[in-house]
């Protein structure tokens, strides 16, 4: 509800986006000295996704920068402690419960914090086309009188989500829209 279509979207278009996944979260991004930390760790959570990961995995990297990503209910509990600084702290306080102090001593202090939930055009984190209804996908994919057409992660044909996905999405959807002309 935050673009205005013209033409506008049909009832069938609205209620195919309005069914999609699409949660609140963010991603993190931490330097340390040293690497303490296997590969990944996920999390099980009820609602939502919670896993570190190691940024540098099979490559020739000098860094060692671990990854946070969290998204749904279980990011809510992060943004409730109002800060980036706070959120910080709380990963690193996850860490040392984790590896015996490990983190504290090994963090550099930098960070970087993407917080998709906050910006105005995602609004969210990432969809997964396997777990949507393909007759849905087919409606999201169909232009507004081969005016208005649609890209992104979701619509992607080869399914290869996240910013790939969406880059592939948007040359599906310049071709379709070259078709037409």
């Amino acid at each position: 509800n935050m673009i205005a279509f013209n033409p506008e979207l049909g009832p069938k278009k609205k209620k195919a986006i309005e069914s999609i996944s699409f949660e609140t979260g963010f991603k993190v991004i931490m330097k340390f000295h040293e690497k303490f930390y296997p590969d990944a760790i996920e999390f099980k959570v009820k609602n939502g996704e919670k896993v570190f990961y190691d940024m540098a995995f099979k490559k020739d990297a000098k860094t060692h920068i671990l990854g946070f990503l969290c998204k749904g209910e279980e990011a809510k509990k992060y943004y409730a402690l109002g800060s980036e600084k706070k959120i910080i702290s709380k990963l690193i306080n996850e860490l040392n419960e984790i590896f015996d102090g490990k983190a504290y001593y090994c963090f550099s202090g930098k960070y970087i914090i993407e917080n998709w939930g906050e910006y105005d055009y995602t609004q969210g984190t990432w969809t997964i086309a396997a777990f949507e209804k393909k007759s849905t996908l087919k409606t999201l994919t169909q232009p507004l009188e081969n005016k208005v057409y649609f890209a992104g992660e979701l619509l992607d044909p080869y399914q290869q989500m996240g910013v790939p996905g969406a880059i592939l999405s948007g040359y599906n959807a310049a071709d379709e829209l070259l078709k037409e002309k």
